[in-house]
């Protein structure tokens, strides 16, 4: 009768290690790099347009008619319909690159935000000569009485 119960203690013992590893491991995958819900509007329209991210390469925001996000690593959740400056944004998976030509695409990797402050970091993948470069930014913004704006400051 000894055994079993020192056996049921080490077993319980030991799920509660494992359950606790696996919740240390999730919490930090889940470390502000992942932004649940509904991100919102201005956060993408103002990373995607933004001139230091589109500097580097050959393209202007102006000539491409269509913005295509690659929806990999952050887990994305755009609104319906969404357009920045008239121009559509598209979400595309990795498997979609291919069937792009030489059209730049985004990828958003970092995406801290809670109730008043946001860091975006996003890259822009674009053709040079037949080769891929990319550029990337990182965006401080702060939620005010007119929304999202971009900040100088560090969060």
């Amino acid at each position: 009768m000894k055994t079993s119960v020192q056996v049921v203690s080490k077993l319980i013992t030991i799920l509660f290690l494992f359950y606790s590893c696996f919740s240390t491991v999730k919490a930090q995958e889940n470390n502000g790099n992942e932004y649940v819900g509904q991100l919102p509007e201005e956060i993408i329209s103002q990373s995607l347009s933004n001139t230091h991210l589109w500097e580097e390469s050959s393209l202007s925001f102006n000539a491409v008619s269509s913005l295509y996000v690659l929806n990999h690593g952050v887990e994305l959740d755009l609104p319906t319909n969404l357009e920045v400056s008239g121009k559509p944004v598209v979400l595309i998976n990795k498997g979609d690159i291919g069937t792009l030509g030489n059209s730049p695409y985004f990828l958003f990797h970092t995406l801290k935000i809670d109730e008043v402050k946001a860091f975006v970091r996003i890259y822009l993948s674009y053709d040079v000569n037949g080769e891929r470069a990319t550029n990337n930014v990182e965006l401080n913004f702060l939620k005010t009485q007119n929304g999202w704006e971009l900040s100088n400051n560090q969060l």
